[in-house]
């Protein structure tokens, strides 16, 4: 069968960043927005994440967001820590608004355990009945649901772990580091790397992963396949296979296949580009 040629025309895409207040800097990294008006189909592919999210599509007036296993996403819903890739499409135009968490975040304002939600993604009325998803559908516009979202998490902060609170405010996941806050609180080392799975979702060595993996994808911004072997070196990589094994499970790319890619634009781990069947782009 003779694939179709689709060609879209993209006015334009917004994305923006909102600030945090200061009682919640401690649990959240950003708010943000991304809006796009055109025609066609997009794909995003999200990779391995250590950053949980929160994301609210406005479907009154947009085609919402289509992922490639679940099917039609729900309204809003929560990401949990990713530690592998997925794949989802946008159709036409869509209005995104968004949470991006710190790794420990979760339990502190959903009261569960992290590993319940990694690669995971619940409706948000799923694990909060306070009918926030009708609330942020309300909204007049994104700094609206800003405010909504900050009030909502103040009154939701519970209790947290106050030694893996202090891993991250420290941001410290050497050994040495680890056993300094353990001995602190007369733990074994065993015991605060059992707490950091239950609050972040993963062991520390996986988040160590993930987070050497964000850290090589900032690096591939603007890079040349020349500076690959660099990257692989400066980031600890044995050689330069096993970067190559690593980048491939956390993003289902290899590193030259992912320079190679030509991207409209990015959310944290999660690339968008033209869908499968389109072949040209005016932005």
């Amino acid at each position: 069968m003779r694939k179709s040629l689709l060609v879209i025309y993209f006015v334009s895409m917004n994305y923006q960043l909102f600030p945090v207040s200061p009682e919640l800097r401690p649990w959240i990294r950003y708010f943000w927005s991304y809006d796009g008006f055109g025609d066609g189909r997009l794909h995003i592919r999200s990779f391995a994440d250590p950053y949980p999210r929160l994301i609210f599509q406005d479907t009154r007036e947009y085609a919402p967001v289509v992922d490639q296993a679940r099917g039609v996403m729900p309204v809003a819903y929560l990401s949990g820590m990713d530690t592998r890739p997925t794949s989802a499409y946008w159709n036409r135009q869509f209005s995104h608004f968004g949470v991006s968490f710190y790794p420990h975040a979760l339990p502190v304002f959903f009261g569960i355990s992290a590993t319940e939600l990694v690669n995971e993604m619940p409706a948000l009325s799923d694990v909060d009945r306070r009918g926030m998803t009708s609330r942020l559908a309300d909204a007049r516009n994104h700094r609206e649901r800003v405010t909504l979202l900050s009030r909502y998490f103040l009154e939701r902060i519970q209790t947290p772990d106050a030694v893996i609170q202090e891993v991250f405010d420290r941001n410290t996941l050497v050994l040495e580091g680890l056993k300094g806050i353990a001995a602190s609180h007369r733990l074994s080392l065993r015991q605060v790397q059992r707490r950091f799975k239950d609050q972040v979702g993963v062991s520390v060595r996986t988040y160590l992963k993930l987070q050497r993996f964000e850290q090589v994808l900032q690096q591939l911004s603007g890079a040349r396949f020349g500076d690959l072997t660099r990257i692989a070196f400066e980031a600890g990589y044995a050689d330069q296979p096993h970067f190559n094994r690593e980048f491939a499970a956390f993003s289902g790319l290899t590193p030259y296949q992912f320079l190679r890619e030509q991207t409209m634009g990015s959310e944290s781990a999660s690339f968008i580009y033209a869908g499968d069947d389109v072949v040209s782009i005016q932005v």
